[in-house]
């Protein structure tokens, strides 16, 4: 192998690398503005403040809720718009990368949402709390879930890199 070679290698990984960070942050965002505006009343927020109803508030959900209506319905545009780009550009291997990535989002997003409290915030609080000595007890479909997601993502990487530079 030459050094030519070589360079072109490290260069494709280190654009693997960037691709999939910069998929990883649109489908996110993506996916998390759909999920959020599809799910507008389950939020926790939002239960709580239809179990103080007043007028004003009332109105004020009501308009909420049908504007969560039409951007789940502007969002599910934009999700497809994304996939079309990514189809267009690249080949159906990149589209199912993206895919993957965004469905990755989902557990966790379907959590923050029933919460109210941010997955990044809830981790902490489990991994601190076990420091301190105090089980936290993991339902096994969640240790499960987090488990195929998590590997999901990792194992995306690579094959973002077949379907870009070998396919």
């Amino acid at each position: 192998m030459n050094f030519i070679t070589f360079k072109m290698i490290i260069f494709n990984i280190l654009l693997t690398i960037i691709i999939w960070i910069v998929l990883i942050f649109i489908g996110t965002n993506l996916i998390g503005l759909f999920m959020r505006s599809l799910l507008y009343g389950q939020t926790k927020n939002i239960k709580e403040l239809k179990k103080e109803v007043h007028s004003v508030i009332e109105q004020e959900i009501k308009k909420n809720e049908q504007s969560a209506k039409v951007l789940s319905i502007v969002s599910l545009f934009l999700i497809l718009g994304y996939l079309y780009i990514i189809f267009y550009f690249t080949n159906i291997g990149v589209t199912t990368v993206a895919i993957i990535l965004m469905l990755t989002r989902i557990p966790d997003l379907l959590l923050e949402i029933k919460t109210g409290e941010s997955t990044l915030f809830i981790f902490r609080r489990e991994r601190f709390l076990q420091k301190m000595g105090y089980e936290v007890k993991k339902s096994k479909s969640r240790v499960f879930i987090e488990f195929i997601t998590n590997f999901l993502y990792w194992v995306s990487l690579p094959f973002l890199y077949y379907f870009l530079f070998i396919y």
